[in-house]
């Protein structure tokens, strides 16, 4: 309960466009974790969407330090699927979590692609196509 209630507080943070304020929050509840799955997913999610907030703005000048900042969240992201990912005891939980940590894979692609950072491309997507749920699927083997 103590974790929904932080997560709600750091969206406000982020809604009245206060994002230091938004991401501190969301960093102090990583001590509020109680180690289930459900848990690192909720708080990974809110880091993506979080992510996904500056990796769209385009404010001239300030674009790459937006950028840095989204894949500071989204490697945040990642990180929590990570800790999710071994806290999983079912397998729905795994396969779900995992899903999560392939959309973050991408995300962070797209970031490194847009910094023109190509060789943490080509790592992204070597990762992605390594795991079970890219593999042959994966479009850059189309």
């Amino acid at each position: 309960m103590l974790l929904d209630l932080n997560l709600a507080r750091s969206r406000t943070a982020w809604e009245v466009r206060d994002p230091n304020l938004a991401v501190a929050l969301l960093n102090r509840s990583k001590s509020m974790l109680s180690g289930s799955c459900e848990d690192y997913m909720e708080l990974a999610k809110q880091f993506m969407a979080f992510g996904k907030c500056s990796l769209s703005k385009n404010s001239g000048d300030a674009v790459n330090r937006d950028l840095s900042e989204a894949l500071k969240l989204m490697n945040e992201a990642l990180e929590n699927c990570e800790k999710g990912f071994s806290a999983a005891r079912t397998r729905e939980e795994k396969v779900e979590i995992r899903g999560l940590r392939w959309k973050v894979l991408r995300f962070i692609a797209a970031i490194h692609l847009q910094k023109e950072e190509f060789e943490s491309v080509i790592k992204c997507v070597k990762v992605l196509r390594d795991s079970a749920e890219g593999g042959d699927d994966h479009p850059s083997l189309s």
